[in-house]
């Protein structure tokens, strides 16, 4: 059976598989979560999931065998293995993409596993009950997190991330396809 929906929720929540469409063009088709997890173009990473993910212009660094991202004057080291794909990119402009439920709140001395630590402010607080919408800027670009419950965040607050690099996209600004 063929169901046409505009609501993402409706699709990932009854769907097999999707196919996603951009002026009249596929952009990606296949299961909901590998849309989610591995979307092949940033209009279908910004598309699947809510709240959308966050985009900012960032540079890939390389060097000493591993690669980083570096967006505003936070540079954020990349997995391993996400590393070794990206090390031949040194110097290459692309879009760090990152969604909002791919950042925690700090804890600890260390960044999580796969993640990069951030030190940012808070400028606006949206408590949703069960989770907290935050924003804050990232260089020049305004980001959203969500994160879970709330520790009664205030704007000005100092905002201590972990920003899962393992989970991020890195989308090449001409071509728009994710590398």
């Amino acid at each position: 059976m063929i169901y046409v929906t505009h609501d993402q929720v409706e699709a990932m929540t009854l769907a097999d598989r999707i196919v996603l469409l951009r002026d009249g063009q596929i952009e990606q088709e296949g299961p909901p979560l590998e849309l989610y997890e591995r979307p092949a173009t940033r209009f279908v990473a910004g598309f699947i999931g809510s709240p959308a993910m966050n985009f900012t212009r960032a540079r890939v660094e390389a060097g000493d065998g591993g690669a980083s991202v570096k967006a505003g004057d936070d540079v954020f080291a990349l997995p391993a293995e996400r590393a070794e794909r990206h090390a031949g990119d040194g110097g290459r402009d692309v879009l760090l993409g990152i969604r909002p439920e791919h950042m925690y709140r700090a804890e600890g001395e260390a960044p999580r596993p796969g993640c990069a630590r951030l030190e940012t402010t808070v400028e606006i607080v949206e408590p949703m009950g069960a989770n907290t919408l935050v924003n804050f800027h990232l260089g020049e670009t305004s980001m959203l997190v969500r994160l879970e419950g709330s520790a009664g965040e205030q704007p000005g607050d100092p905002l201590a991330l972990d920003v899962d690099m393992s989970r991020a996209v890195l989308v090449d600004p001409e071509s728009e396809r994710v590398i």
